[in-house]
């Protein structure tokens, strides 16, 4: 009897499904529409194209912003400032540098259409998003990427693909995040990480989880075409091998009463970046509890009929967990 029930309910259970399926399609065509339709302007300024030797001191007086961040207040560190770029910009291999990276993004078309796109959707979700101005450099390695709220600045040596020969000092499992596809990933987590609230009274590894889960997921509503593991900072290697043993991860954090510790060595040993989990293997990736938060969030916006501008303003925790029905052990 119960079996003939569970069969007679199936085409209904479908049908909710493909209903609710439908009607979430036709909302985010919607938006994606408004999202689109905003008009706003992004100035976008290619430093690493304008610079030379010859003329650093006049492309820093015609672009205040960027100057004010490197010179400081009043200026004050205006002349050594100018005297390190020039002989930057002197050395031999910098100018080898500078030819292969204004090679490789001799066009940069594609990536500022995805980044105009993100700050439509941020401003869209949150009114008082203030468009920053975006600047391109070549810094020789230093500051890969400074965000705030007047300007964002990318050196995009840092970007570069792995057929140059230059490479960073970044640890290897940091630096293979590093691809040109990467750069408007990076920079939006950085902005979203600003608007997501977090609760500063939840100590628990849970509320760490989450606050990633939802960073992550409202960086792929604005970046909508980036993969997963580009915005999880994974590789696609490392992103599918923590998919494969999922439920692993959940039953370890689970089992060993984690999500409630509030610990800070268990927060920091599973949320954040890290070579590896060698609780779990070796060869296990890092950031496992980041992994999981943004499955939860995941699970949570597929189960529930809610606007995105949730995960931006509601920092309960327990609220998200409770209604996602995470359960890695029914796939």
């Amino acid at each position: 009897m119960k079996k003939l029930l569970f069969y007679l309910s199936l085409p209904a259970v479908l049908l909710l499904g493909i209903n609710l399926y439908n009607y979430l399609t036709v909302k985010r065509f919607d938006y994606d529409k408004k999202i689109e339709s905003l008009d706003i302007k992004v100035d976008f300024v290619e430093l690493n194209k304008q610079f030379r030797v010859d003329n650093i001191e006049k492309v820093f007086d015609e672009n205040k912003k960027i100057a004010n961040y490197y010179f400081g207040e009043g200026d004050k560190n205006r002349t050594a400032v100018v005297d390190v770029f020039k002989k930057m910009y002197e050395n031999e291999e910098f100018a080898s540098l500078c030819v292969d990276v204004n090679k490789e993004f001799e066009s940069l078309d594609d990536f500022k259409k995805e980044l105009t796109y993100a700050f439509k959707t941020l401003k869209f979700y949150h009114n008082d998003f203030k468009i920053p101005t975006v600047y391109t450099i070549i810094s020789g390695f230093g500051t890969d990427l400074y965000v705030d709220e007047d300007i964002v600045i990318v050196s995009l040596e840092y970007f570069l693909s792995d057929k140059t020969k230059w490479k960073s000092k970044k640890p290897q499992y940091i630096a293979e995040t590093y691809t040109p596809q990467s750069i408007s990933t990076k920079i939006i987590l950085e902005i979203v990480k600003r608007l997501v609230k977090f609760d500063n009274e939840n100590k628990t590894l849970l509320n760490h989880m989450l606050y990633f889960g939802r960073v992550s997921y409202f960086s792929r509503v604005a970046l909508p075409k980036v993969p997963e593991e580009v915005v999880l900072e994974y590789t696609q290697k490392d992103f599918q091998y923590l998919t494969e043993i999922e439920n692993v991860i959940w039953n370890f954090l689970k089992n060993n009463q984690y999500i409630y510790s509030d610990n800070y060595m268990v927060i920091r040993s599973y949320v954040g970046k890290s070579p590896f989990t060698q609780e779990i293997r070796l060869d296990c990736p890092g950031n496992i509890g980041g992994f999981v938060g943004y499955k939860i969030i995941k699970s949570f916006m597929n189960y529930n009929d809610c606007e995105e501008k949730e995960l931006l303003e509601n920092s309960d925790v327990q609220y998200f967990f409770n209604k996602s029905k995470y359960n890695p052990l029914q796939k």
